[in-house]
């Protein structure tokens, strides 16, 4: 993994470039963390359902992190490559006020 900074359209940017061996090992269910432990990539088979989760437990990270891992034992479902400027999924806000 490369994890550096760099300029992307004039705005100073954290650049994450992955090889073919850290994807396989984030479909294992096992995360990517950056060496500064900032940022955590993980990856789900299943994105609407994990959404619907991540709505339900708001910003529990072990909650969000025990729902990703459940998803892994979901069929996978395949879905259009996401573009920065698309959103694809819509995260509701947590209810409960949570």
């Amino acid at each position: 993994m490369i994890y550096t900074k760099g300029t992307v359209d004039g705005q100073e940017r954290m650049l994450i470039v992955i090889e073919t061996g850290n994807i396989l090992e984030l479909k294992k269910g096992r995360p990517l963390v950056t060496p500064d432990k900032s940022v955590c990539v993980m990856w789900t088979p299943d994105m609407e359902w994990l959404a619907q989760e991540v709505a339900r437990v708001g910003r529990d990270g072990g909650a969000i992190i025990q729902a990703v891992v459940e998803s892994l034992a979901r069929p996978e479902k395949l879905r259009p490559a996401c573009r920065n400027d698309e959103k694809h999924v819509e995260v509701a806000p947590p209810q409960g006020g949570g």
